[in-house]
């Protein structure tokens, strides 16, 4: 009796734990899944914990294999699949969560704070010659951030990850449909402009380079922010041109420049 009495308690004991822990695999875990996807978050949910739980059903799960025993492979095996499921929800809605702050810090940056007024804008042009020693130049007009009615040597700012000359290919292509060689550098421009009439202050740091055209015919790809392009023989520029033209052209004339 008292054998018989024993067999039978852990057979019940055996039933029950099997029962509660199918029960936890597909009531409890699956519902913790449901509520992480609802949210599209884990927050709350321990990462180290996740992990540990998981590797403890695949142990589980591999030393019931290695006995044989049905009721630890059927019961840690769900949790192995459960736990996994959970833990790869951590991993992607944690990393889709920080993504999502450093864009909305990136973005909240770029609203509060304006490039050339409240911190340095970097940014550059190409003195364009062509085979008369001739230098295109465009008209700054409309949605321009200084300097409208001014002639100015074609260009634009350096994006964060590309590098100048990136940038200046870049903005000739998009300004005027072209595609350059850059041939030269010339002394960079600290362009300060203090406007005491609309208390405009700005600071600009441009970088001068010299190119040639090597593909396409110039045309206005941007006019709201230029009215006009032309080319100008070096003694006979506009009046109006900006200080990052004069200079570049000056230094050009005086033979300071690197040549590539």
């Amino acid at each position: 009796m008292e054998s018989l009495h024993a067999i039978t308690l852990i057979g019940v004991v055996s039933f029950l734990t099997l029962t509660v822990g199918i029960l936890v695999k597909l009531i409890g875990f699956p519902d913790q899944v449901r509520i992480n996807y609802k949210h599209k978050s884990t927050d709350g949910l321990s990462t180290s914990f996740m992990i540990i739980s998981w590797l403890a059903y695949a142990l589980w799960t591999f030393y019931g294999i290695l006995k044989g025993d049905m009721v630890i492979i059927i019961g840690q095996g769900l949790g192995v699949l459960t736990a996994g499921i959970i833990l790869w929800q951590v991993f992607i809605y944690r990393k889709n969560k920080i993504s999502t702050t450093r864009e909305e810090d990136r973005g909240k940056n770029k609203n509060e704070m304006q490039k050339g007024k409240d911190y340095t804008g970097v940014g550059g042009g190409c003195l364009i010659l062509n085979d008369k020693n001739e230098v295109l130049l465009i008209r700054r007009a409309g949605e321009v951030r200084n300097e409208a009615g001014y002639w100015s040597k074609p260009g634009g700012g350096v994006k964060f990850g590309e590098t100048a000359e990136e940038a200046m290919r870049r903005e000739m292509k998009e300004e005027l449909d072209i595609e350059i060689e850059i041939t030269g550098y010339l002394p960079h421009t600290d362009h300060i402009i203090t406007n005491k009439t609309n208390k405009e202050y700005q600071h600009w740091l441009a970088l001068n380079f010299i190119a040639k055209i090597i593909n396409g015919e110039p045309k206005n790809m941007e006019p709201h922010k230029c009215d006009k392009i032309d080319w100008f023989p070096m003694d006979k520029l506009p009046e109006k041109i900006t200080q990052t033209t004069k200079e570049p052209i000056e230094n050009y004339s005086a033979g300071r420049y690197i040549k590539f």
